[in-house]
């Protein structure tokens, strides 16, 4: 929901950036992997209760993943770089819930609650994207993103509180996975209308 009302400001920094790192030879596949690699950071720095650096490795996947972005559409995109993308994004996400159930064992149940909610978000979109429906995505991107209510913006703002204020997890994620079960409603309906007749 935010993420369209922010990207026009955080779009030209990211481009400048992107023009640099692909002078240097570096491809956004690069950048991709990289930023999985440091999210998946979080996962030991959550068990051990080390929040501030979970917190520093969430800021940094978070712009790796959109720098990669800027990079491909400079590049010119492909297919194989927006399935990376796309697995690398939610091997992040499902491994960031997966620390806090680490970190605190009766935060399990919550955590699980929340990434049953993340399939239905995910494999609302995911499923579309493999029907190829020739829709074009107006950011350029290699999959067509639905909209909803939890979108990039609101994943971070949501985890960034889960770090700041992780002794309240449990309410954090029933709230998250409550957003995340009427934004998966919302694209049901939305596909639905899209694919009548079709």
């Amino acid at each position: 929901m935010l993420d369209a009302l922010l990207r026009p400001f955080i779009s030209r920094p990211l481009d400048r950036i992107a023009r640099v790192a692909l002078k240097l030879k570096i491809s956004p596949n690069m950048v991709t992997l990289g930023g999985l690699c440091l999210g998946l950071g979080c996962i030991p720095a959550l068990a051990l209760r080390m929040y501030p650096l979970a917190g520093l490795l969430l800021c940094i996947n978070r712009f790796l993943d959109g720098l990669d972005g800027s990079m491909a559409r400079q590049k010119s995109s492909t297919p194989f770089g927006a399935y990376l993308d796309i697995v690398c994004d939610f091997l992040f996400y499902g491994g960031f819930v997966f620390g806090f159930a680490l970190a605190q064992p009766e935060n399990a149940v919550w955590a699980a609650c929340l990434l049953f909610a993340f399939m239905g978000t995910s494999s609302s979109f995911l499923a579309y994207n493999a029907l190829n429906v020739k829709d074009h995505d107006p950011e350029g991107r290699g999959l067509y993103f639905l909209s909803g209510l939890t979108e990039g913006a609101e994943t971070l703002l949501f985890f960034m509180g889960m770090i700041l204020w992780h002794h309240l997890f449990a309410i954090l994620a029933i709230v998250f996975s409550l957003l995340c079960h009427i934004t998966t409603l919302s694209r049901f309906f939305e596909v639905h209308k899209r694919l009548k007749g079709v």
